[in-house]
């Protein structure tokens, strides 16, 4: 049994770029004379993707950028007496000019059109294309986020999610669907792609998953943080045109201020007056917490003013946000808070009312709870 032979794996690599795959010719080995992919036995203890760019940055130079696993081939060298699974890699994107770097093993590396492969080929290779295998379009960037979110999903939180989030027919969110993703997995995510275009951003913001669209959004956030203001303003203007797409409590409460409140704090903020007035929920409630940015810096005005016209709003969602709202604004200003409740205290709703006393005093809570103050 010590002696028994047993087949060894190596790892191909298909570097694809500009519509051709790159292809080097074989010398001093089996296969001398023979097209191949770069690529390589596969190290104890190696992942299939380290061995990848370690084989491929070795034999060529080159760095990758982005890859996905592609199919297997069953290799047996009777003459040779070899035989090999090679796990073929696809390399989407790489970095660096291929150059001979193994001299001794490699003659030239060239670039070939999928249809146009130099003959004759390595085993592998004639094994490959007996499978039909064709390089297909990478996926996109935003099918690449999409793949690594739902690698993340959980069937049981997202059942969770569902009912919290009130997407039963006839609710706020009817219809909303959801992966299970917890928040702190999404903003590291985005992270990793913050450099994300604005197509993807759009693509991820019109998805029907609600982690998708929250996904966009800390890619908003996290590029508006970064951004001149000639880039911010490319962004304020995506996100008001997208509004609808910002359609659940959580989404406009990472996003309303961090984006839109940032930068109106300075500027004309029409538009906000423009969103409270709208008959979407999502637009009224983008308003009123856009102007947290504003209370962080001491600015209250707009605050008390959009309360005031959301005053009579029948939904209980703004009830709660212009509550929230008035309770910071409170904690910059409390004397300016209690002149604004002292007003309009009897006519406000009882949950918007609740929230925003509820840092004051007990006796003082009571009196306003009580129409005594």
């Amino acid at each position: 049994m010590a002696d028994e032979k047993r087949p060894t794996v190596g790892v191909a690599v298909i570097v694809v770029r500009d519509g051709c795959v790159l292809l080097g010719k074989r010398k001093n080995a089996h296969g001398a004379g023979t097209w191949q992919f770069p690529g390589g036995h596969l190290e104890y203890g190696e992942s299939i993707e380290g061995c990848a760019r370690r084989e491929l940055y070795e034999e060529t130079g080159l760095s990758i950028d982005a890859c996905r696993l592609g199919p297997y081939t069953n290799d047996i060298f009777h003459e040779e007496e070899k035989h090999y699974i090679t796990l073929f890699v696809i390399a989407d994107q790489t970095t660096g000019d291929a150059t001979v770097k193994e001299p001794h093993k490699c003659e030239c590396w060239a670039w070939f059109k999928w249809s146009e492969m130099p003959t004759p080929p390595f085993l592998p290779i004639v094994n490959l294309l007996k499978q039909n295998f064709a390089v297909d379009a990478p996926p996109s960037p935003a099918a690449r986020i999409k793949e690594a979110l739902q690698a993340m999903a959980n069937p049981t939180r997202a059942q969770k999610s569902r009912r919290f989030f009130k997407t039963g027919r006839g609710e706020y969110a009817e219809g909303d669907q959801f992966l299970g993703i917890r928040v702190p997995e999404l903003r590291k995510l985005a992270r990793t792609h913050q450099s994300a275009s604005m197509d993807v951003i759009d693509e991820l913001l019109r998805s029907p998953f609600h982690e998708h669209r929250q996904l966009a959004l800390f890619l908003l956030t996290e590029q508006f943080s970064r951004s001149d203001p000639a880039k911010q303003k490319q962004i304020v203007d995506f996100y008001l045109k997208n509004t609808q797409q910002v359609n659940n409590w959580d989404l406009v409460d990472v996003s309303a201020h961090v984006i839109l409140g940032a930068f109106l704090l300075n500027r004309d903020k029409t538009v906000l007056y423009q969103l409270v007035s709208s008959t979407s929920l999502w637009d009224r409630r983008i308003a009123i917490v856009s102007t947290w940015h504003f209370i962080r810096n001491g600015q209250l005005d707009d605050t008390f003013k959009l309360a005031t016209l959301l005053m009579e709003d029948e939904q209980d969602l703004i009830h709660k946000s212009v509550g929230w709202m008035l309770r910071e604004a409170g904690k910059k200003d409390e004397a300016a808070l209690v002149d604004f409740l002292r007003k309009h205290y009897q006519r406000m709703p009882r949950t918007m009312l609740r929230y925003a006393i509820e840092r004051f005093p007990e006796t003082r809570r009571q009196a306003f709870l009580q129409g005594k103050y």
